[in-house]
């Protein structure tokens, strides 16, 4: 089965910088065949005849921590769900400006929040528009005089730190590289 992992935290501007090829390395490592990195961010593809999602998280963030020295968590989803998510369209119904983006944040666990969505921030700087299975779609403003992308503090408080986020874009980059 093909998968694709997104992994927190690696090469934020400033933070946690790691060579693609490392990465590839670190996959290879564990088991894991055809793999491939999708740009520079901690996207990577790769196949398994591993069945159970939970053992193949669990393999990879203990490989990243021993071959990195500090702990990285891991986000998997198949092919299928990917391609599932690029169906559903989640983001038709928005009008794109220069100053729009579009989010996917992939959570670790299923939500128990309470949120009340669509949900639109004090500042009208980011929208939560659906939380479906275990993703988040916003959608983000970027506004004059405004710190951009508060929204991933705000998703930290309400769903915990074991979330990553990409951009609309990254996902149908690595969607179009499987």
């Amino acid at each position: 089965m093909t998968y694709a992992a997104f992994l927190r935290g690696v090469n934020n501007i400033g933070s946690k910088t790691v060579k693609m090829d490392e990465l590839k390395y670190i996959f290879e490592a564990i088991g894991l065949r055809n793999v491939r990195s999708i740009l520079a961010s901690g996207n990577i593809i790769f196949e398994t005849t591993i069945q159970d999602r939970q053992t193949i998280v669990t393999k990879i963030e203990r490989q990243l921590a021993k071959k990195l020295g500090y702990e990285v968590k891991a986000v998997v989803r198949n092919v299928d769900e990917l391609h599932s998510i690029i169906k559903s369209n989640p983001f038709g119904q928005i009008k794109l400006t220069s100053r729009t983006k579009l989010f996917l944040t992939f959570l670790s666990e299923k939500p128990n929040s309470k949120l009340k969505i669509p949900y639109e921030s004090v500042d009208n700087d980011f929208i939560i528009l659906r939380i479906a299975s275990n993703e988040i779609y916003s959608v983000v403003k970027l506004l004059p005089n405004k710190r951009p992308y508060r929204i991933i503090s705000f998703l930290e408080k309400e769903f915990g730190k074991n979330i990553t986020n990409r951009s609309w874009k990254t996902i149908l980059k690595t969607v179009n590289a499987i």
